[in-house]
């Protein structure tokens, strides 16, 4: 059957032609931020430290193939496990290399160790995150503060949480991934009603789709290997454990 999920690894879109997905390819983020790091921050020498998984690569790869044809050059490059306890080797290295700016795609946990240890190491270039980095666990992060991160816009409008508290209680915990949930199941309710059941035949719809009714998105598009046509990304900075649209 087919399955709308909200995974953004590149390699993701080659598993098949029943995959959709709501959250944008890493193959997007990963070149708004090189493209972020040179034509806005105006930085040309950066180094690239990610975390070793589908993930993690997934955004290195199509980071460093754009910020090296945007004309940069990347000064040092290394990976580490999704569960390191110390980054300490990694952190030194980086600033032997005297990057710039540092591209730091990392998972919560991990991350806290690499920005306390870049903190007591003394690197005080811009460090950029991806999405990972919108979790609390960094946000309200001391180590944190400063660092500037990238992400999907989507929106999650003051209606739809209110409606949803109505219904579940005051105390439920609604982060960016829960109107991209209201919105698959939309577009799975719409899909049906159109075409009913048959998985060939939700597929083809799903495929072409365009639904302009969503929460967190105004307009959902599939293209031909279920990733979105379309996305528009924003980077936020840390500032006093809030997460801020960054600004010049």
């Amino acid at each position: 059957m087919p399955t709308i999920f909200f995974g953004s690894a590149p390699a993701l879109t080659k598993l098949g032609d029943y995959l959709f997905r709501t959250y944008p390819s890493d193959s997007m983020q990963g070149a708004f931020a090189a493209d972020f790091i040179f034509n806005q921050l105006k930085k040309t020498k950066v180094a690239v430290l990610y975390v070793k998984n589908d993930w993690g690569q997934g955004l290195h790869d199509v980071f460093a193939e754009r910020f090296q044809q945007l004309g940069g050059e990347i000064v040092y490059d290394d990976s580490f496990l999704a569960d390191a306890k110390d980054l300490r080797t990694v952190v030194l290295k980086t600033k032997a290399a005297d990057p710039e700016v540092i591209y730091f795609p990392a998972y919560p946990a991990v991350a806290a160790v690499g920005l306390r240890q870049m903190k007591e190491i003394g690197i005080a270039v811009p460090i950029i995150g991806g999405d990972a980095f919108s979790a609390d666990e960094i946000i309200q992060n001391s180590a944190a503060e400063g660092a500037l991160f990238t992400m999907a816009v989507i929106k999650n409008p003051a209606d739809f949480v209110e409606k949803v508290k109505a219904v579940a209680g005051e105390d439920v915990n609604l982060n960016w991934m829960a109107p991209l949930g209201y919105d698959a199941l939309n577009i799975f309710a719409e899909v049906i009603a159109r075409v009913g059941t048959d998985k060939q035949a939700m597929r083809d719809a799903l495929a072409g789709l365009t639904y302009e009714k969503g929460i967190a998105s105004e307009k959902i598009e599939f293209d031909q290997n279920g990733d979105l046509k379309e996305a528009a990304f924003e980077v936020r900075e840390i500032k006093d454990k809030e997460a801020v649209l960054w600004s010049e």
